[in-house]
């Protein structure tokens, strides 16, 4: 398939709103028909494209109103709750590290602030003769 397929059939994703499994079994079927159709003339231009099977923005518009307008809205509303959700969790995260990084900051100033502390180990001397004793 040469690049002026491929460009076409990438408009015609890009174009989608939603994309489900509906839309990929539909772009399924009309990929099939744009490759089957860039094989049998191999000097294929855009416009010709264009020109058999329609504008990427025709053949979407026409899916669309083939759909039933409750399955596309019901499609619509999961995709806005599963932007929200994103979303939110996104937020999320950037908050939990900039505490972390705040209180990692906190922890480095109090201890440069902080008097070393030395902790002095005498060595422990036994004498030979309670240990014989025992």
């Amino acid at each position: 398939m040469n690049k002026i397929c491929k460009r076409y059939l990438r408009d015609l994703k890009h174009l989608f709103p939603i994309y489900g499994k509906k839309q990929r079994q539909y772009l399924h079927t009309v990929t099939e028909s744009v490759t089957d159709f860039c094989k049998s003339n191999p000097g294929i231009t855009y416009d010709k494209l264009v020109e058999h099977f329609g504008l990427p923005q025709e053949i979407i518009a026409d899916y669309l109103r083939e759909l039933d307008s409750n399955s596309l809205i019901r499609q619509a509303n999961l995709k806005h709750t599963f932007q929200i959700i994103a979303g939110v969790i996104g937020i999320g995260c950037v908050i939990c590290c900039t505490a972390y990084w705040f209180n990692c900051y906190r922890a480095y100033l109090h201890s440069i602030q902080s008097d070393p502390v030395f902790i002095e180990e005498s060595p422990i001397y036994i004498d030979e003769q309670s240990i014989v004793e025992e």
